[in-house]
């Protein structure tokens, strides 16, 4: 007999065990193709090969989830880099690490949810800084570019009023 299974759309990524009467019948995998809603909708294409969609901002809890999706397919693995910038584009706080699916192994078109704490380091002056996020070969530190040559792509103005964000 056919049955179509039907999987919710906010299933997370995952393979998942198929019972029928609680005999094992096989695994589905499950991936995400479809982009969630945003706060801000970038579309920045990295090298062809990711691009990010957009992002959330959660300023009570100083979150970010930023939305990848593979534009066609990422030939490689790289690490994320969510830095935070000063007026001069001088990095003064950030993180760098892979996404949580490494790219090699997203589908055509997949979309990826990579949710990080904003970088605020201890002690950050108080200001305006500038949030900036973008790709590169965690092997050879090469940052992927966009199409329009650039090594990252800005994000969100962030203040900082006696090193905390508000």
């Amino acid at each position: 007999s056919r049955h179509e299974l039907t999987l919710p759309a906010a299933l997370p990524r995952g393979s998942y065990s198929m019972f029928v009467d609680g005999r094992p019948l096989g695994e589905v995998g499950a991936r995400q193709f479809t982009v969630p809603p945003l706060d801000v909708r970038l579309d920045a294409d990295f090298g062809g090969k990711v691009r990010l969609v957009g992002y959330t901002f959660d300023a009570t809890r100083t979150r970010l989830q930023l939305v990848w999706q593979a534009a066609p397919r990422a030939d490689a693995d790289y690490t994320v880099f969510l830095h935070l910038v000063n007026a001069a584009g001088e990095r003064v706080a950030g993180t760098d690490a892979p996404p949580p699916v490494p790219a090699s192994q997203w589908a055509r078109g997949e979309v990826v949810v990579d949710e990080r704490a904003v970088p605020l380091a201890d002690g950050l002056l108080a200001g305006d800084y500038h949030l900036v996020a973008g790709l590169y070969r965690p092997e050879d530190g090469e940052r992927l570019r966009t199409k329009s040559g650039q090594d990252r792509v800005g994000l969100q103005m962030v203040q900082v009023a006696g090193g905390r964000e508000h």
